[in-house]
């Protein structure tokens, strides 16, 4: 039984797709990053810009707190062990789980872009696609995996994943000497949105009698097509993608964005993102039957069959049919508070200290990252930063060339992942990691922080 529980956890783990949502936060205090306004709207470019079409804007991004590392050990031998084998201590594995053992990744590809300044305001008009997955493993799992508990409790095990297109207009003007306050407006287009979770789900086991309780839910819907059997049950092989019908679901979302000059030195910064909702047509809800299930008695192998036959009735899904109608459902929203002091001693160098968090149920991170920012002139700057968050500890950098007819940036928020590598260049440590580019045509008089700071 615990080698099935395995196979099938691990599977899902294994399964989520490898793109990331996330702009590059370590670059929310680089002078000219193109991209600033999707961080916080109040920030305004030190140029107008026109994209290159999806290079304007590329982000792939990955965060977890468990790796390669987590289930897999050397046996000396060269060879390696999976977290279940003998060889490997219930002390060492365990002391690398968590009560939840997350994995997420997106993407985010700006198609086209542009930014210009009218007067005072700066204007932004972004189509970008986000794709997103996150699994969320509860560590009580693995536990009765790799002790033969009696009992587990795997409520909140779940997996969710969202597609859609993202048009918006965004503009930013100050609304005194020190505050500026931006806004962009978006509209959603849905491409395709799946969900399952065990909200409530526990298995108990003696010698005497085993029992099991799945409250459980599958949610699909946009472009994602489900044939359920002849008996209404959920069949992943009978799931499939139909593009015709990706334009039936819309929504609408806003970021907004706030900067405070505190003093020549000192900027305070705030932004909520992603605040927003699609109606989901074509949906599909299934759930497991919502009752416990108990066996007794275990006299020969016809038993142990019907046993096994019955656990995997208790964990089905069954397709409500009188539950097909369109519901709104949220994106995750990301809120930043920022905080950027200038050395007085070189106004060319600034340090920046960011708190974020994405709040999505039980895949919701945290993270905290200071950085230190140079501005070279009015065309080149970087950033190096370190950061703590849900996922452990990170190092990231930003180059940004933004000269007169070009602008090009280059980082990540994490390379430590990639300085520890399996012999297939696989990290072994948390996969947390991501990659940020983008080129773009730029125009227009420079009217960056270098000008502000002197």
């Amino acid at each position: 039984m615990k080698k099935i529980i395995a196979a099938i956890t691990l599977s899902a783990v294994c399964s989520v797709s490898a793109f990331s949502q996330n702009t590059l936060r370590g670059a929310y205090f680089l002078d000219g990053y193109t991209s600033s306004y999707k961080l916080n709207p109040a920030f305004q470019n030190d140029r107008n810009f026109i994209s290159i079409p999806i290079l304007g804007s590329l982000n792939i991004n990955s965060g977890s707190n468990v790796g390669v590392s987590t289930f897999l050990y050397p046996d000396g031998n060269g060879n390696l062990d999976t977290f279940l084998s003998e060889r490997v201590s219930e002390s060492e594995f365990l002391s690398k789980v968590n009560d939840r053992n997350l994995l997420g990744v997106s993407e985010n590809i700006s198609l086209i872009a542009t930014g210009f300044r009218t007067g005072k305001l700066y204007h932004t008009i972004d189509v970008s696609v986000k794709t997103s997955a996150d699994l969320n493993v509860p560590g009580s799992l693995f536990k009765f995996m790799k002790r033969g508990d009696n009992e587990v409790n795997f409520s909140k095990l779940g997996i969710k994943a969202n597609s859609f297109i993202e048009t918006s207009y965004g503009v930013s003007r100050p609304i005194s000497d020190k505050v500026s306050f931006g806004i962009r407006a978006k509209l959603l287009m849905g491409i395709a949105r799946a969900e399952a979770q065990y909200k409530n789900a526990y298995f108990t086991a003696n010698e005497n009698k085993w029992t099991a309780f799945s409250d459980g839910f599958v949610e699909t819907a946009g472009a994602i097509v489900v044939t359920p059997s002849p008996m209404g049950k959920f069949d992943l092989e009978t799931v499939d993608f139909n593009p015709s019908l990706i334009a039936r679901s819309f929504g609408a979302g806003v970021d907004m964005g706030l900067s405070i000059e505190l003093n020549k030195l000192m900027t305070l910064s705030f932004a909520v993102t992603d605040l927003g909702v699609i109606n989901w047509e074509n949906r599909t809800y299934a759930k497991t039957p919502d009752q416990p299930w108990e066996f007794e008695g275990f006299d020969d192998e016809d038993d142990e069959e019907a046993m096994l036959d019955n656990i995997g009735q208790c964990l089905s899904l069954y397709v409500d049919k009188n539950d097909t109608e369109m519901k709104f459902r949220p994106i995750a929203p990301t809120v930043m508070t920022g905080l950027e002091i200038v050395m007085p001693f070189y106004n060319k160098m600034s340090v920046g200290v960011l708190g974020t968090a994405h709040i999505d149920g039980a895949y919701t991170w945290l993270e905290g990252r200071a950085s230190a920012n140079f501005a070279f002139g009015k065309a080149f700057s970087l950033s190096a930063s370190v950061a703590g968050s849900t996922y452990g500890v990170s190092g990231g950098f930003a180059l940004n060339l933004h000269g007169k007819v070009a602008s090009i940036f280059l980082g990540t928020d994490n390379f430590l992942p990639w300085t520890s590598l399996t012999n297939y260049f696989v990290p072994t440590g948390n996969l947390n990691t991501n990659l940020a580019m983008g080129i773009n045509i730029s125009f227009g008089k420079y009217n960056g922080k270098l000008l502000r700071r002197s």
